[in-house]
């Protein structure tokens, strides 16, 4: 049996990744206050409640299509509870060529999606097995390789 003072540790650890993996969901590109009930598939077009797609970790409840989340809500449904550490969260993009609006677009999509760059790279344990993941976030540059992912993919390794 765990202790409470180890159950409460846990519980704080898991509550940056949580608050972060909730506005990662689905119909969600920006923190909404009051989540709609119903989201529609891209690709049938039909409507579920948002609480069958949660169940179905957002794949169809009518189709099975897949439906696109963010890095953080994949975190979350992929380690075990409490052991979710992100790694070099400074890393950040930076332009070297001086692409033009290219510093503008990166700003925009930092305070959209609360990414620095396209990827998240992280540590915990699945199934009690210590693992390292990066995980690709197409909001950001739909997942576009930089410099930072490729230090990111690199220092993961």
């Amino acid at each position: 049996m765990q202790s409470p003072i180890k159950t409460l540790v846990d519980m704080v650890k898991d509550r940056d990744l949580k608050q972060k993996a909730l506005s990662d969901r689905v119909g969600s590109t920006a923190p909404i206050k009051i989540p709609s009930a119903f989201i529609a598939c891209k690709k049938c077009g039909r409507r579920a409640l948002r609480a069958r797609w949660e169940e179905h970790l957002f794949v169809c409840p009518n189709c099975g299509s897949y439906a696109a989340v963010g890095a953080y809500y994949r975190l979350e449904k992929l380690y075990d509870s409490g052991t979710f550490q992100e790694l070099d969260k400074d890393i950040a993009v930076r332009d070297p060529l001086d692409f033009p609006d290219y510093k503008e677009k990166v700003k925009e999509l930092e305070k959209k999606t609360g990414l620095k760059e396209a990827v998240v790279s992280s540590k915990g344990k699945i199934g009690g097995i210590p693992v390292v993941a990066l995980v690709m976030d197409n909001r950001f540059l739909m997942g576009s390789m930089s410099q930072a992912v490729g230090e990111k993919n690199y220092k993961g390794n």
